[in-house]
């Protein structure tokens, strides 16, 4: 009788330390010591990993010949059993024709091909009715079954057990997993491998078709997913690098630094370059734009966060919460210029993640304090890049507040481009970057900008006479800041946990409800722009990807790299500074960079937390330093109140170096530590 059409496959049969086994195998050859002792002593799991992936990229494949998997199957065809039985290697234990009779109707596999096409399914399934009512006939007779069984088709289902060692499983995946491979046993195969990565992760990069591997295909007919050899090198290196220039992507991208560039605005730049790379690729304009508004989805809960967080800013001002902190940080510091810097900073860390208000309170600020820096001395150099420092690190390194959206957004992209990652995966490998800015910080303050300044005393505005006395209302905002975080973190939703800060500040009267509109239309003021622009972003990553340009450009891009994860990163690196200096905002960056990014870790065997430093890093790198970025202009805001900073030599030079180096650094670091 008819089925499902699926193949079931479970692993029933495995070693409990594949690791450490292969691990002792592979160290046995080069050391002195006892393989036991090697395997009882050996518990780094990652510098394991490293050993075997080394180890198998050089050939040496008889150190995972000992490990052997068992998988038990069935509702499989004849035809796909006899594919399978090919492979050398392998022990097959397979239900026999012969000792169990097909009692009734006996089940079968309808293709695809036939599935699809009413009549002629109707034609098959009549037939297989037929050959059931003949093959009983036969059986009636006292035909023996393994002599009426010379009736039954290659579809009828079957189940076997089947072990192999895990150097077949690789070759078999390989070959079978390739597009030209046979459906049911490309499937059935890739249901083998899944069960496996399940328990061992580790070996996705190596359980796909040989063309992921090599790089190339060397089939005969080529299904195009890669090219083949002899055009891989018969190409002149003129004619690969303009081919590589042509490639949609490569040019719309080049084109939307370009337009960004020319002060062209952000959003009106990223429209033109989607419309740009899907005529570039052939496509209708009636179809990029529906891809390209579809896309747009992708980021609303972001730009949702970033216009309900704006509001909440905004309320924060009208309460007169920050003009009372100022005032305090004066008192608090008594002429220690490095205690206010430290201060700065950590005000800058609450209010990406703490009061996750972004760039809003620093024209609020930082003013009030204008007066007491320029007593002290204070090159405003160093407070832009602390201000800097507070802005960009927290969302890069933790899961909560703007952190949460920077962190999802990552996970999110990457996972919808070919590599799950989880947002744990993210701030667990992304600390390295923290410690690289932070360097950054320290040698900006205590270096590069530790030596006295002289500014003028310039009257910019009326001072305006507020009490010191914290009041109900403010009590009432910050009560209502740590219930924003407290939701946030529970629900794992930012706009909830906004919308409840929100709600304790009007529920309370903190503001008057009366006031909701004007409120409100300031945040949409202060993030409405930086949220538009990522959804227009994602919309802009949507044609790319649409364009079916990804994988020629990873082909082409792959031989420069020389398998070399190290060179590959730094270019990496470099096309994301390029890009992030261009539309101003790393958070808009993260949908176009997933789109290439992606491919290039997979095929080149990144580990997840090697890709996830080397795409966070590629992504923030600029945000520090562009002019159009909320990281540059929030500070330049505040401290050029008075006429004396000037926004590129003063904030967005001194935060490009000290940061975008150490960044770059770190994160190569990275590669190489995980």
């Amino acid at each position: 009788m008819e089925n499902d059409n699926k193949p079931v496959v479970n692993l029933i049969s495995k070693p409990e330390n594949i690791i450490k086994t292969i691990y002792t195998a592979c160290r046995t050859c080069y050391s002195a010591d006892s393989p036991v002792n090697i395997y009882n002593s050996a518990d780094d799991t990652e510098k394991m990993l490293k050993l075997i992936e080394r180890v198998i990229s050089s050939g040496h494949y008889s150190t995972i010949e000992h490990i052997q998997v068992s998988f038990a199957i069935s509702n499989i065809s004849r035809a796909c059993t006899h594919q399978l039985v090919r492979h050398r290697h392998v022990s097959f234990s397979q239900k026999s024709q012969r000792y169990v009779k097909e009692k009734g109707q006996f089940d079968y596999i309808i293709p695809p091909t036939i599935e699809k096409d009413a009549v002629i399914r109707e034609k098959f399934v009549n037939f297989m009715k037929q050959i059931c009512s003949k093959y009983q006939e036969f059986i009636d007779a006292g035909i023996p079954a393994e002599d009426a069984r010379f009736v039954l088709p290659n579809a009828a289902a079957s189940s076997m057990v089947v072990s192999m060692n895990l150097r077949e499983l690789i070759h078999i995946a390989n070959l079978r997993l390739c597009t030209r491979a046979q459906y049911e046993i490309r499937t059935l195969v890739k249901m083998m491998c899944n069960e496996l990565i399940k328990s061992e992760p580790w070996l996705k990069p190596y359980l796909v078709p040989k063309c992921e591997r090599v790089g190339f295909c060397d089939e005969d007919k080529s299904c195009g997913r890669k090219q083949k050899f002899e055009e891989l090198t018969s190409k002149s290196d003129v004619q690969k690098i303009m081919n590589l220039f042509c490639n949609p992507i490569i040019l719309s991208v080049i084109l939307l630094c370009i337009l960004c560039l020319c002060r062209v605005n952000v959003l009106l730049a990223l429209l033109v370059c989607a419309l740009a790379a899907g005529k570039i690729a052939g496509m209708h304009a009636a179809e990029i734009m529906n891809v390209f508004i579809s896309g747009m989805g992708q980021n609303s809960e972001t730009a949702l966060s970033y216009i309900l967080l704006g509001t909440f800013a905004a309320a924060m001002s009208h309460t007169g919460l920050a003009d009372v902190l100022a005032k305090r940080i004066i008192l608090l510091i008594k002429n220690n210029k490095f205690v206010l810097i430290l201060i700065l900073a950590l005000l800058a860390c609450a209010s990406q993640n703490l009061i996750p208000v972004h760039i809003a309170f620093i024209p609020v600020i930082i003013p009030p304090l204008i007066h007491l820096m320029n007593r002290l001395k204070l090159d405003r150099r160093s407070v832009a890049c602390a201000l800097a420092f507070g802005l960009v690190t927290p969302y890069i390194v933790l899961p909560a507040g703007f952190g949460l959206i920077f962190q999802r957004l990552l996970a999110d992209n990457m996972t919808n481009n070919g590599m799950k990652i989880t947002v744990t995966d993210v701030w667990q490998s992304v600390w390295i970057l923290g410690a690289g800015l932070l360097s950054g910080l320290l040698w900006a303050v205590l270096i590069s900008y530790r030596k006295q300044r002289d500014y003028e005393n310039i009257s910019f505005r009326e001072e305006r006479r507020r009490s010191l006395r914290f009041t109900g209302s403010h009590y009432i905002t910050l009560l209502a800041a740590m219930a924003t975080l407290a939701v946030q973190l529970w629900t794992k939703s930012l706009p909830l946990g906004a919308l409840i800060g929100l709600t304790v500040i009007f529920g309370t009267r903190a503001i008057n409800p009366e006031k909701m509109d004007t409120l409100i239309n300031e945040g949409i003021g202060l993030m409405g722009y930086v949220a538009f622009v990522m959804l227009v972003a994602a919309g802009f990553a949507g044609v790319l990807k649409s364009t079916g340009s990804i994988d020629s450009l990873v082909n082409g891009l792959i031989p420069y790299m020389m398998n070399s994860k190290l060179l590959a990163s730094f270019l990496m690196l470099l096309i994301g500074l390029f890009i992030t200096i261009g539309i101003g905002t790393s958070f808009g960056t993260i949908p176009i960079l997933a789109v290439l990014f992606v491919p290039i870790f997979v095929n080149l065997g990144f580990n997840p937390a090697e890709a996830i430093v080397v795409f966070a890093a590629a992504a923030a790198l600029g945000d520090a330093g562009s002019p159009a970025s909320g990281t540059t202009l929030g500070p330049s805001a505040g401290l050029n109140i008075d006429g004396q900073h000037d926004h590129i030599k003063d904030t967005c030079i001194p935060t490009f170096l000290h940061y975008n180096i150490p960044l770059i650094l770190f994160a190569l670091l990275g590669v190489i530590l995980f």
